[in-house]
């Protein structure tokens, strides 16, 4: 642990200097080239000019050092290319060419001339805030998986550019995203941490063979079936792996990242996207009373848990026959799954003696009963399954 703690205390001292000697250059060059270019018709070498750039270099480093030091610039507070370090090094930069423009008016001369002072002001803002971004470019590379596949992200809105972010800043991400899609044309042209817009829906396989993309994921949180099918019919034909991202109200924090990312499968492709359920208008009857709620671990049976359980019920008994759901509900709802509560019930719906033991001992007084087997072609080939859940299950 000591030693490596002092590696990290050398490694910030290395990228402080790293820092410091990029905005001490990005100065330097800056004003000189503009006294260059202000006097092009005298060798600047030779004459006193040569003294006033000095002068103008060593007022600007000078000043720079000492704002930038007691804004902790160099000390390691802020992330490199971050906006707050930007912010902050363009207040450092702003102060000092600002006292480099207060020494020409005020000297009311050409030592200094105020051109030099604001055009060399904005060049070497530019060049610093550019050398960070290169700088953090390449540490995040260095740090990225070899084995990080490439990933074309489609839909550019919120979650998707969120989803982009998070892959790029995080060493750990498992894929680099090189292009996005979206089915808006006037997103042509945009940008968003170098990705540009590779095409719609209908682009899939060209964006794969020009970016080399294994991967297409879709950033889109409750989309129409019909996308979904053709984004995974795309994503086939490609021969990419397909992604997708879950409803925003499955991820505990609101923050959309790699890890969230799922594989597409039936619920999307059919469309059974939990339902939006109006529980306001009966929140009164659900304040303080014991809800059952079978299938609690489907789809529709999740997202009723979730919204049941903003209105302060007594208690919520969430029974379904599939123990994974169970635990991916409880994980989801609580942020941990030690599956030893006595809010979940495993058990199946089919069996009357096991219902009626559990109305028995728990006495609930609303039911939501949202267990059913629901997919169709399946079904036709086990009909008998399917009346045993919905019908009979039902009449339990």
């Amino acid at each position: 642990m000591e030693n490596q703690y002092k590696l990290d205390a050398i490694a910030t001292r290395f990228r402080a200097l790293i820092l410091l000697l990029l905005d001490l250059l990005s100065w330097s060059i800056s004003i000189y080239s503009f006294f260059e270019l202000r006097y092009l018709d005298i060798d600047i070498s030779t004459t006193t000019t040569l003294n006033s750039a000095l002068v103008a270099i060593g007022v600007t480093v000078s000043v720079h050092f000492i704002v930038g030091t007691l804004f902790w610039i160099y000390r390691g507070r802020y992330r490199i290319g971050s906006k707050e370090e930007s912010l902050v090094v363009g207040l450092t930069f702003l102060i000092s060419g600002g006292t480099l423009c207060s020494i020409s008016l005020i000297r009311n001369s050409h030592l200094i001339p105020l051109s030099v002072a604001i055009a060399g002001t904005i060049s070497a803002l530019v060049l610093a805030i550019s050398g960070r971004i290169v700088i953090r470019t390449i540490h995040e590379s260095a740090r990225r998986p070899t084995s990080a596949r490439r990933a074309l992200i489609f839909g550019f809105g919120s979650a998707g550019i969120q989803l982009i972010d998070n892959m790029i800043t995080d060493p750990s991400s498992p894929y680099i995203p090189v292009g996005f899609l979206d089915d808006d044309k006037r997103k042509r042209g945009l940008r968003i941490r170098g990705i540009g817009y590779l095409g719609t829906r209908y682009d899939v396989m060209e964006a794969a063979r020009a970016t080399g993309a294994t991967t297409l994921i879709i950033a889109v949180t409750n989309g129409p079936s019909s996308l979904y099918q053709d984004l995974n019919t795309a994503a086939i034909d490609a021969g990419l792996e397909a992604k997708v991202l879950p409803p925003l109200s499955t991820i505990l924090d609101g923050k959309i990242g790699f890890r969230d990312l799922n594989d597409i499968n039936i619920i999307d492709l059919l469309g059974r996207h939990p339902i939006d359920t109006d529980i306001a208008s009966i929140a009164g009857y659900l304040s303080g009373k014991r809800v059952l709620i079978t299938g609690a671990g489907g789809s529709i049976g999740s997202e009723l848990t979730r919204q049941v359980l903003r209105y302060s019920p007594a208690e919520v008994i969430m029974l379904d026959r599939d123990e994974t759901a169970l635990h991916g509900l409880q994980l989801s709802i609580a942020g941990r799954a030690t599956l030893d509560t006595p809010d979940l019930v495993l058990g199946d719906i089919r069996d009357s003696d096991f219902l009626n033991t559990l109305f028995n001992e728990r006495r609930p007084q609303v039911v939501f009963h949202a267990a059913a087997l629901k997919h169709l072609p399946l079904l036709e080939q086990y009909p008998i399954e399917a009346w045993k859940s919905n019908v009979l299950g039902t009449h339990n």
